[in-house]
């Protein structure tokens, strides 16, 4: 599912409260729940043109979330908006928990006590 954003805003401080999907009543904060996956799509200037990017955790106002990432944190924070992105990401972050947490070579440590 695609939508866009409604701004949330206090009506009488004009303060955004919150950033949510542009649907209607409750929906706006149910649907997102049935989602395991809940991306932010923007861009950013960059050199040479526009990039666009999609952030796949929660920052400020908006509810990005990953279920693939979890609080593991197994994606980027911020990456390219396709789907081979999201794949690519996923191996590199892998990789690098792999590096930083070498496996024991298939040798177990035998914890058994003989009573």
């Amino acid at each position: 599912m695609i939508s866009h954003l409604d701004v949330v805003q206090d009506q009488e401080t004009g303060a955004i409260i919150a950033i949510e999907p542009l649907l209607t009543g409750q929906l706006s904060k149910r649907v997102p729940g049935y989602f395991g996956e809940v991306y932010y799509f923007f861009t950013k200037n960059v050199k040479g043109g526009v990039k666009y990017l999609m952030r796949t955790v929660p920052m400020g106002h908006y509810k990005a979330r990953s279920r693939l990432s979890g609080a593991a944190g197994n994606l980027h924070q911020e990456i390219p908006n396709h789907y081979d992105a999201v794949r690519q990401s996923y191996k590199e972050k892998l990789k690098e928990k792999e590096v930083k947490e070498p496996s024991t070579n298939g040798a177990e440590t035998d914890t058994k006590t003989d009573n």
